[in-house]
């Protein structure tokens, strides 16, 4: 979560100029990508319904695209410009490739965009969504976050099929669900927020036990941080490797140690000034939950209307 990743967001990404697009030169093929994904998610391609996909997807995306320390670092310079010539040049398996070689790093905003346009590769309505108090509210609030929304089906008891659209998000690796491990529609999360039930929304990290989810931490030319203290960096067991004469990566796995960072951001009181609950049990508190009760971008319009009336009226 980046406030400043949030304004971003709205005001429009970085602009790759005609010279950088021009130099960047497609090789990844999107074929290619998915063959690349499926060697590490094999159930891709299993008779698998669709949440275990996007759970799937979003655990590849989170470990392949690293996070920066910093907004304001050269890290996050060359990571963000690597997102953003997706399309002007680049495929998004270019974008994978400079990821997995080369120093960079972005945060919610850059790694939305890589997980929605993954989910597009594999066949999925996918969007954006924004949350948090953007324009800042009364009391100053301002904080953002960005996650995916995507279109999915989910099976049901009784043989019905139900469209669903399913938040995941690429920050920490998680898809958000039901406790019975159905994936929760975006309307019905909004409905359990506004009702203050927070704890009826849980998250699914990863496919199963063996497929956890990842996250690289990119450190490129700003300082030898040996602890890492942006958001999602909050784990002690990790792996590291050198890419360079400064730069350097951590590899950690997401745990309740690393989803605890929740509690000690400064949205914790943030979301207190909105007067929304806060409970320190969970791992993820209710607090980080009650941003998606204020949603300003949903990449759909309609999206975002039916959500607004859901929060106002209680009804779609």
């Amino acid at each position: 979560m980046e406030e400043t990743e949030g304004a971003t967001a709205v005001t429009g990404a970085t602009a790759v100029t005609g010279a950088t697009a021009a130099a960047v030169t497609a090789s990844v093929s999107d074929d290619q990508l998915k063959a690349r994904v499926i060697n590490e998610y094999p159930e891709l391609t299993q008779n698998v319904d669709d949440f275990t996909k996007v759970r799937a997807l979003t655990s590849y995306s989170a470990a392949h695209t690293p996070y920066a320390m910093s907004v304001t670092g050269f890290t996050y310079s060359l990571g963000s410009m690597n997102v953003d010539a997706v399309g002007a040049g680049k495929t998004l398996g270019d974008a994978f490739d400079y990821f997995d070689r080369e120093g960079g790093g972005v945060v919610c905003g850059h790694a939305a965009e890589m997980l929605a346009r993954l989910f597009r590769v594999f066949g999925f309505e996918a969007h954006r969504l924004s949350v948090g108090f953007y324009p800042p509210t009364e009391r100053g609030s301002s904080f953002t976050h960005e996650e995916v929304i995507v279109r999915i089906r989910r099976p049901m008891p009784g043989g019905a099929i139900h469209d669903v659209l399913a938040v995941c998000d690429p920050s920490p690796g998680f898809c958000f669900m039901h406790k019975n491990y159905y994936p929760m529609d975006f309307y019905e999360m909004l409905l359990y927020l506004r009702e203050r039930n927070a704890d009826a929304v849980d998250y699914a990290i990863g496919t199963n036990g063996e497929y956890p989810a990842t996250r690289t931490i990119s450190y490129a030319q700003d300082g030898p941080f040996e602890y890492p203290t942006s958001s999602w960096t909050v784990d002690t067991g990790y792996t590291k490797r050198e890419i360079g004469f400064d730069p350097f990566r951590r590899t950690i796995y997401t745990s309740p140690r690393t989803l605890k960072k929740f509690q000690e951001g400064p949205w914790t009181a943030q979301l207190a000034q909105e007067k929304l609950p806060h409970d320190a049990r969970y791992f993820l508190p209710p607090d980080a939950r009650y941003f998606h009760l204020f949603p300003f971008r949903c990449g759909d319009p309609t999206i975002c209307a039916t959500a607004e009336k859901v929060i106002k009226t209680g009804s779609r």
